[in-house]
């Protein structure tokens, strides 16, 4: 799947030699696993959690608002699949998660931009 030699494969796997950047881009790109946790095992930096945790609560604040506004009788599992998109789409795709939250909830509802 990344297009390498047998030997090439060993050598990373054993240490001998690390993979180019290009190598390690693609195996996070065809896995979907974060650089981040493919470098360090996970482990990320305080920074790191606390930006996910203001991400979390503003895509929360984002959906709920939303869902409020139009849809006040959503149940719960709706709004974890509706919130764990727009999280998905915020940490993953870097997207707005109150841009994102309205524009999942108009495609939801079929009111694409109309007021």
């Amino acid at each position: 799947m990344l297009d390498l030699s047998d030997r090439a494969y060993k050598t990373y796997e054993l240490g001998k030699r690390e993979p180019s950047l290009s190598t390690v881009l693609k195996f996070c790109e065809i896995f979907e696993v974060d650089l981040v946790w493919l470098i360090n095992g996970g482990l990320r930096t305080e920074q790191d959690q606390a930006d996910l945790a203001t991400i979390a609560t503003r895509t929360a604040d984002a959906v709920y608002r939303q869902i409020m506004n139009d849809d006040p009788k959503m149940t719960a599992p709706q709004f974890q699949k509706f919130f764990a998109y727009v999280l998905e789409q915020a940490v993953h795709n870097k997207a707005v998660p109150e841009e994102e939250a309205k524009k999942i909830h108009q495609i939801f509802t079929g009111k694409n931009g109309e007021t």
